[in-house]
């Protein structure tokens, strides 16, 4: 089995319902956008991983280092 493909879908999460714990520690979390990262394989089977920070996910694998880590490059 081998890797194929690697894919980041961008997702928009709502903000949690709105609460503090106490005076001085964050609550809830604001909006954000989320990423589902996908690992393709020649065998048909993908894998996914749910992030709160999609973006940073997403700037990873299109980063100019990726192809060298192997990422979107058939056979890898």
């Amino acid at each position: 089995m081998r890797i194929t493909d690697v894919t980041v879908e961008l997702v928009d999460l709502p903000a949690q319902l709105s609460f503090r714990r106490r005076a001085g520690l964050p609550g809830s979390e604001p909006a954000a956008v989320g990423g589902v990262l996908r690992v393709h394989t020649d065998e048909g089977l993908v894998g996914e991983a749910h992030a709160r920070r999609g973006l940073i996910i997403a700037d990873l694998v299109q980063a100019p280092t990726a192809p060298g880590l192997g990422f979107g490059r058939p056979g890898w």
